[in-house]
């Protein structure tokens, strides 16, 4: 039920109509925003695009992949009722990155010849290390990293990603529009 409301919502989202940047037509995007912008807005070709938690138009990954079950003890069937209600809605918003990796194992194995990777209106936080893992392990240790931000937590984020945890050499932060050519 969550997952049909989040669906309904993001396609009660308004999409620019005409595009509000230039961006490559054949370049390869991973979407981790459940919208088809760049179909509908900006042209790209879908053959170019995983949306790697699926679009509001099919079946999503939504939800956390630390999503603890409720262990609750009693042995009042009224509670063990609700703890398997409890637990039901909390399996339903749990996202299972390993199994999302491995079934686009496909997408990762094209990045090895990838000169620049570009991340662009990500938040960039913690939930999606292990994609952005996965990418650094795909390609090669020269590719040139460029990630955006919004506001100074945002730089920040991106500061602590791409030099604390992944270890990545070659990277700028950059304001969006510096890096997109505005339309």
């Amino acid at each position: 039920m969550l997952k049909k409301l989040f669906c309904e919502w993001i396609k009660s989202i308004e999409l620019p109509k005409s595009p509000l940047y230039c961006i490559p037509q054949n370049a390869l995007y991973l979407n981790f925003n459940y919208t088809k912008i760049l179909e509908d807005t900006y042209k790209i070709d879908p053959a170019n695009i995983l949306h790697i938690h699926g679009s509001a138009d099919s079946e999503i990954e939504f939800g956390n992949p630390d999503v603890a079950l409720f262990n609750y003890k009693s042995e009042d069937s009224r509670v063990l009722e609700v703890k398997d209600e409890i637990n039901r809605a909390l399996k339903s918003v749990h996202k299972d990155i390993v199994s999302i990796i491995s079934r686009n194992q496909f997408f990762f194995s094209y990045l090895d010849e990838i000169q620049k990777i570009y991340i662009l209106g990500h938040s960039m936080n913690e939930i999606d290390e292990p994609y952005f893992l996965k990418i650094k392990k795909s390609i090669s240790s020269n590719t040139h990293w460029i990630a955006s931000y919004y506001n100074e937590s945002d730089r920040q984020r991106a500061k602590e990603l791409l030099s604390d945890k992944l270890y990545i050499d070659s990277f700028e932060i950059k304001k969006l529009d510096s890096i997109l050519k505005i339309t």
